[in-house]
Order: structure tokens, then sequence, then C-alpha cells
């Protein structure tokens, strides 16, 4: 398995001796105690920035923000005996039943690089529920697990969860390839709560209604267009820029507050920190 064989190369570049002598005791004795006992042996302080392919797929994992302790447990994880798939997933949810933060995001974390992935999806969408945010975060952020495996309910709950939390969705993998007309329609009724009760979207978030302008979206891009707010007019600039829809086309070409764009680059990752 590439997946296993680069993970062991990423944590021998980053431990050291005593720790990868522990690591290797534990895998041969009790990799489910080993998953608990990680911090105590393994460096809650190193950072681990890698990207690991995950097999047979397209998609990788990014570390960004992960520390040498969160790979190591998940290393452990890929070395639970997987022969029976049942037991197997009882492991899995013996130690995600019992599991305190850090461990809970180390499993939400590498669910996608486990053996039986796709029937592990229950904790995918408790991490989606979770009120806890690095949970969360772990679950949503540089992992492609709910753009490999969640329905199109599942996705759309993830994204709006995001959006009404205010967190960058521009981290979520697959984020462009599962968009869907369902999920443009809910971020526009949003819109138009937040608007009513005097709140603001964060402008990034209309990037998800470029394909889908009905008549309800358009004039959600009109209203913007004409706010106050130099970025949901860059937001609304943007989708008139990518639509194919001809009205879109129009609108760009004879909105005068958009004249002063057209000399200068206007792109999404320019609102993603707004």
């Amino acid at each position: 398995m590439k997946t296993k064989s680069l993970m062991k190369d990423i944590i021998l570049h980053h431990c050291n001796e005593s720790e990868w002598t522990w690591i290797n005791h534990q895998i041969s004795k009790n990799p489910l105690l080993g998953f608990v006992a990680t911090p105590r042996h393994v460096s809650k302080n190193r950072q681990v920035d890698a990207s690991i392919p995950i097999d047979n797929t397209d998609y990788l994992i990014q570390t960004q923000g992960w520390t040498l302790d969160r790979l190591v447990r998940i290393y452990f994880l890929f070395h639970l005996n997987s022969d029976d798939g049942v037991k197997y997933r009882q492991s899995i949810q013996q130690l995600f039943e019992t599991a305190e933060i850090n461990e809970a995001v180390a499993i939400v974390s590498g669910l996608a690089l486990l053996p039986y992935a796709q029937e592990l999806k229950f904790y995918g969408t408790e991490a989606v529920r979770s009120n806890i945010g690095q949970v969360f975060d772990a679950f949503a952020f540089n992992n492609p697990y709910a753009a490999m495996y969640f329905s199109e309910a599942e996705w759309n709950q993830l994204i709006l969860k995001t959006i009404f939390n205010q967190k960058p969705i521009h981290l979520i993998t697959g984020l462009k390839e599962r968009n869907n007309e369902t999920l443009a329609i809910s971020i526009s009724d949003f819109a138009h709560e937040r608007w009513a009760a005097g709140r603001t979207v964060p402008a990034q978030v209309w990037r998800l209604v470029t394909d889908f302008l009905n008549s309800q979206i358009w004039e959600d891009i009109r209203f913007l267009a004409n706010s106050n707010s130099v970025s949901d007019q860059k937001a609304a600039y943007l989708v008139c820029q990518q639509s194919q829809d001809k009205k879109a086309t129009d609108f760009l070409q004879n909105h005068t507050k958009f004249q002063s764009f057209k000399n200068t680059l206007v792109h999404w990752e320019q609102l993603e920190q707004l």
C-alpha cells in the first residue's frame, strides 16, 4: 500500500530514534493502545507539512497544521487488523466513542486514508455535526473524505455550516467539483435571512452560484453589484465574468460599478480572507 509506505517515510523524516523505536514496538504489540498513548511518546509540537496521496484515487490529504502525533495516530489506525471489516470498524468505533478532542481530530483527519473508508462515513457526519471547532475543521478542511463519499445532502450541510460559522470554504476539498444547484439556492436563501437581519454574507460564497443563475439568484447578484461593499461588488463582477449566462455577460459590460475592475486583476482569492 503506497499510502502506508509514504506515511512511514514522512514519520521517519520528522521523528527521532527513540520515537520511532516506540512506534515500531507498539505496532507489533498493540496499535490500539499506541493510538491512545502517542502524545506521551511522540512530539505534540513538531509540525508536519506534507501531501499524502490516497491509494487508487486522484485525491491528496494536505497535512498543513498537523503535528507529528496526529500523523502517528493515523499510522497506528493503519496497523489495526483489517482482515475482518466488522472487527476493524468496531475498533474505530471503540476509539471514537471514548475519544478526547485530539483523538477525535486524528480519526476524522485520516478517514479517507483508512481501510473500509466508505463504511466509516458516520464519523464524518458526526464531525460535521460537532460543536467542537477542532474536530469540525479537521474533517472539513484540506480533507477529501466529504468530496469522495458524502451524498449531495450531506455535502451541502457541510458547506452551509462552514458558511454559517464564517469559516473559509475555499479550504474545502472538492468545492468546485461537488457544487450543485440545490446548494446555490440554499446559499441565496441564507443570504436573504442574513440581509433581513442586517447582517452580511462572506463575499466569496457567491462563487458557488455562478452556474445556477435562476431569477432569485440573479436578483442577488444585482443586489451585490449595487452594494456599497467593494468585496460584494467584486463577487458580483466575478460571477458575471465566469457565468455562461447571456444576461450576466451583458450586465458585466454595462454596469457602471464594474468599470473600475476591468483594468485590474480581480479573483476569488482576494475575497477569501474577508
